[in-house]
């Protein structure tokens, strides 16, 4: 009995990890907002990419909502977005890839 509770507990753990995925990002002049799926997620870091260079934003994000949002001082040259999050307490985090083209803010 125990090894099919832990099989079905398993098994619902490696479907959160599937259905993870950033569905949008909009940046509003100098502010980012990303949602997910699911919504309460985890997030760990958030970065914005250029041709696979990656610069942390995390410290402008508020991390603890969904949608979460990132107010940038100014806002760089990107053609996407990373994030780092888990689905749950119990599964570590994976990185999330968003193609995203930042309109450049000063």
């Amino acid at each position: 009995m125990s090894k099919i509770v832990i099989f079905i507990i398993a098994c619902i753990m490696v479907s959160s990890i599937h259905a993870l995925s950033i569905t949008n990002v909009v940046q509003i002049d100098k502010k980012f907002v990303i949602t997910t799926l699911p919504h309460n997620v985890i997030w760990w870091e958030a970065q914005l990419s250029l041709n696979g260079v990656f610069a942390d934003i995390t410290s402008y994000c508020y991390l603890g909502r969904d949608p979460m949002e990132c107010v940038l001082p100014s806002v760089p040259e990107c053609d996407g977005f990373r994030g780092r999050v888990s689905p749950n307490l119990f599964i570590g985090p994976t990185y999330l890839n968003f193609a995203f083209n930042c309109t450049i803010v000063a």
